[in-house]
């Protein structure tokens, strides 16, 4: 959960039109889930890579690698944030 609401606010601030964000949030919301487990379950090399970046495949893994999830939310986050204040200056 804490990765989508980070992307959801990331997308919020980095889109200036309320309308376009929520449409792009609501095709994410149903696209993300099915490509992420996706991603995480094929061994294509050409599109593995992507795996690294969604967050089903460190919920698959059974270590403490899911504390990745946290430090990729942090990332956009920090990203909205710096776009954010780009904006209202």
């Amino acid at each position: 959960m804490t990765y989508q609401v980070a992307l959801t606010i990331m997308l919020s601030a980095m889109i200036s039109k309320p309308g376009m964000t929520m449409f792009l949030s609501v095709i994410l919301g149903i696209a993300f889930p099915i490509v992420g487990i996706w991603l995480a379950l094929t061994s294509k090399a050409w599109i593995a890579w992507l795996k690294y970046i969604t967050p089903y495949y460190y919920l698959k893994r059974n270590d403490w690698t899911c504390l990745v999830i946290v430090l990729i939310a942090g990332l956009m986050l920090v990203i909205a944030n710096a776009v954010f204040g780009r904006r209202e200056c």
